[in-house]
């Protein structure tokens, strides 16, 4: 193999390494607005969670008073 046909070969290599970077760099592009998405979602859904959170313990809240309520009734009525 003569010089000339070792540095035409080096030049494809280091072309396929260009392209091949090129591609790596779109991938990592891509990734990273995936992940800027989901980090996203995931505050959402964490703000949802608090959401729920707070609507749970209003709603135990709620209970207990029912129930403290009705006990209350029930003890009005006439024992046999």
């Amino acid at each position: 193999m003569t010089i000339e046909e070792r540095l035409d070969a080096h030049d494809r290599q280091i072309e396929r390494l260009i392209t091949l970077a090129g591609t790596h760099d779109e991938e990592i592009a891509a990734l990273t607005k995936l992940a800027a998405t989901q980090s996203e979602t995931a505050k959402a859904l964490a703000t949802v969670a608090e959401q729920n959170i707070a609507e749970i313990e209003a709603l135990r809240a709620s209970v207990a008073d029912l129930t403290r309520q009705w006990q209350a009734y029930i003890n009005t009525l006439p024992r046999h």
